[in-house]
């Protein structure tokens, strides 16, 4: 395996020196912007669904701490509207001082996993 491809983008810096013409600074750029743009991370949307995808429920709090996703409502939302059945259930969790917190906890409708995977193979 070629681990060439997975090693991060070299970081460039802006050099100060009266000897570079500033054509060359602009070329530099470019270069480290195409560079950062072939190596993307997935999408929120597919990082939620694969986890619900894998099995997992989700409240809000925990997407947050696991995957990232700081608005978990509006992912399932997104996620319904591409013809997913989300399934959820209002629960009490710990919060500040222990005092109670309502949330939802979410996961995946089995009969939706198939619509799911085709949905993570176009990503």
């Amino acid at each position: 395996m070629n681990f060439d491809l997975f090693e991060p983008p070299r970081r460039i810096r802006a050099s100060t020196s009266k000897n570079v013409a500033p054509a060359n600074r602009k070329v530099a750029a470019a270069d480290y912007s195409a560079t950062c743009a072939s190596v993307k991370a997935p999408r929120k949307i597919d990082r939620i669904l694969k986890v619900l995808l894998d099995g997992e429920a989700l409240n809000r709090f925990e997407a947050y701490r696991r995957h990232s996703d700081s608005c978990l409502n509006s992912t399932i939302s997104a996620l319904e509207k591409r013809g997913l059945v989300i399934l959820r259930l209002e629960e009490e969790i710990p919060g500040y001082r222990g005092l109670p917190v309502r949330c939802k906890r979410y996961w995946l409708s089995p009969q939706s996993r198939e619509l799911a995977r085709q949905l993570l193979e176009k990503a």
